[in-house]
């Protein structure tokens, strides 16, 4: 059955910098036939994995059930893994034909990575953290293979309903929407594509704290009553106002993606499927106090947004309140030459008019994975997708007593001698 994509699937579907990759390093190996038996019992697991994108006469989008194939690449040592990611990055997903997840396996001695890249219409980062422990155990043969359907994104629990004012907003932008409405190509969406990847072509650094180091971390956040990710961004937060050059302010809008898969009324815990909202804090550094009093400062206002249902509910509402089409034009509005005035008002409100000045930040947490019979989890490893408006997004998770940092960002505005000083001055703070 044909599944019409939400209104904020398609804040994701032409964005041209959103997809998700998760890198593991396994100890041991698995043949060919095991991992194409793995896809099959993945693929009856998650059926969206099969789907393809299809766009109708009135402009609606919709997922095309069993339309796809998904596969796998093998490769030796000779590969690095990073060249295969960002030039699989580099090219726009083929949403007509599929598939929009690609997974590579690069053999090397006795050693296995495994790389998952996907597009955010398929998954948020929660959802692609599943379909890599679903295709772990899968590779072990010990997948449960019961079908995990997607949850309706406005379905949540009694009592979330969107605001008076909020309403007014949405309705008043549909309206003017209404008045000059446009649907775009698939060729004017691969143009922006093109366009924003010279424009600013991506970059990514890759740091660690494990160990003894992670331990003390862990022992100091719980000393100071705060979580590891409030000292996290605070910190990257400190260090981007501190390095100085043209990302110096006296206060920096940090971008926090806000999982929302226990707010429905059905669970949507283990399935695919995007649910998250955005939310922007302004995070400032007083260097008259300490780092932790600076942490406990801005703890407040990410507690209000990550550990409180009400407010990242009703930014889910607003979004599913608007016209898909004019969510989708906030891209060609926020990355093209697009200059309906109703899109960038929409893009403004909700984060996507950038100037590249911001941090993102997005914390996995610590995932439990299972043991395996076949082989050794040594890695993992999490690449996040761009926020709008930042000019660094930081991709955190941990397994394996590291926690595993990814710096992404622009090449024509951060060179990588700036993501180490960046990354360095945030350790430096976590790591007295």
């Amino acid at each position: 059955m044909n599944k019409l994509l939400m209104t904020g699937e398609r804040l994701f579907f032409r964005a041209p910098n959103i997809n998700v990759c998760f890198r593991v390093e396994l100890e041991g190996s698995f043949t060919g036939e095991q991992a194409e038996g793995a896809l099959e019992m993945l693929c009856r697991r998650h059926p969206l994995l099969k789907c393809t994108v299809q766009i109708d006469e009135n402009n609606r989008a919709w997922y095309i059930p069993g339309a796809g194939k998904l596969g796998v690449e093998f490769h030796g040592a000779e590969l690095d893994w990073q060249d295969w990611y960002e030039k699989t990055d580099s090219l726009p997903f083929d949403f007509a034909h599929g598939p929009l997840v690609k997974i590579c396996v690069i053999r090397n001695a006795g050693k296995t990575e495994l790389l998952l890249l996907g597009h955010h219409i398929i998954a948020d980062g929660i959802g692609y953290l599943n379909l890599t422990r679903d295709l772990l155990l899968a590779l072990d043969g010990s997948l449960d293979t019961t079908p995990q359907p997607l949850q309706p994104r406005e379905n949540f629990r009694q009592g979330a309903r969107l605001g008076f004012l909020p309403k007014i907003v949405a309705r008043q932008l549909n309206k003017q929407w209404a008045l000059d409405p446009r649907a775009f190509s698939e060729a004017e969406y691969r143009a922006l594509f093109e366009s924003h990847r010279r424009r600013f072509p991506p970059g990514m650094y890759h740091d660690c704290i494990e160990g003894a180091a992670l331990t003390e971390l862990l022992s100091s956040c719980k000393r100071a009553g705060i979580t590891v990710n409030e000292a996290i961004t605070m910190a990257f937060a400190a260090a981007m106002l501190s390095l100085g050059g043209r990302y110096s302010a006296d206060s920096i809008p940090v971008g926090l993606s806000v999982n929302v898969r226990n707010d429905l009324r059905v669970s949507a815990a283990y399935c695919l499927g995007d649910y998250v909202a955005g939310f922007l804090v302004k995070a400032a550094y007083d260097g008259a106090r300490d780092f932790i009093s600076n942490a406990k400062r801005l703890a407040p206002a990410l507690r209000k947004v990550l550990h409180h249902p009400r407010p990242r509910l009703r930014s889910v509402l607003f979004v599913e309140a608007l016209d898909p089409a004019l969510i989708e034009s906030t891209q060609f509005a926020s990355y093209g030459d697009y200059g309906n005035g109703v899109s960038k008002k929409l893009a403004a409100i909700i984060g996507s008019l950038s100037d590249h000045r911001g941090l993102g930040v997005s914390n996995l947490g610590k995932p439990a994975f299972d043991q395996y019979r076949s082989f050794t989890l040594r890695e993992l490893r999490f690449i996040p997708p761009v926020f709008p408006h930042s000019l660094v997004i930081v991709g955190v998770v941990t397994a394996n007593n590291k926690l595993a940092i990814t710096l992404r960002y622009a090449k024509s505005e951060i060179t990588m001698d700036a993501a180490e000083a960046l990354c360095t001055a945030a350790k430096k703070l976590l790591l007295p």
